[in-house]
């Protein structure tokens, strides 16, 4: 809609906010400051200095994700818990062969217990999947 040839008086003042908008010219004031605002724009393209039409409004941006802080390490764990088969009740014996197991399963997975083998304690029961465990856990040196 540029050219000499434009009738600005025929406008209102929305159309002449939106013309005013599209060529990136300032879209305040009144009537006549904005048919002067696009009449010297025109004389500008006239003379041969011609202005980029003003960019389409961006989307608003996705929030970019935050940075994650630093990750502290994670401190070792002070115990080991083990859990073990117990459909029933648990008798004198299977506790004993499982306080024993709880000590040879967390050497075996590389902690240090502490305590000696019978330090191991169950600490109670847990049902997963439709099974019944009971769950012993056995302290862990400190990691030096």
């Amino acid at each position: 809609m540029r050219g000499a040839s434009v009738d600005y008086d025929s406008m209102n003042k929305e159309q002449l906010k939106d013309e005013a908008g599209k060529r990136g010219l300032p879209v305040s004031g009144t009537v006549p400051e904005l048919v002067e605002r696009l009449q010297a724009n025109d004389n500008d393209d006239l003379l041969g200095d011609v202005k980029p039409p003003a960019p389409e409004p961006a989307a608003p941006a996705a929030a970019a994700p935050a940075a994650e802080p630093p990750s502290e390490p994670t401190p070792p764990p002070t115990s080991f818990k083990a859990y073990y088969d117990c459909p029933g009740e648990l008798s004198t014996g299977v506790h004993q062969e499982n306080v024993r197991r709880c000590w040879d399963d967390a050497v075996a997975a590389g902690y240090s217990p502490r305590g000696g083998a019978y330090a191991a304690a169950r600490i109670g029961f847990e049902t997963r999947g439709g099974k019944r465990y009971a769950v012993y856990e056995i302290p862990l040196h400190k990691a030096r």
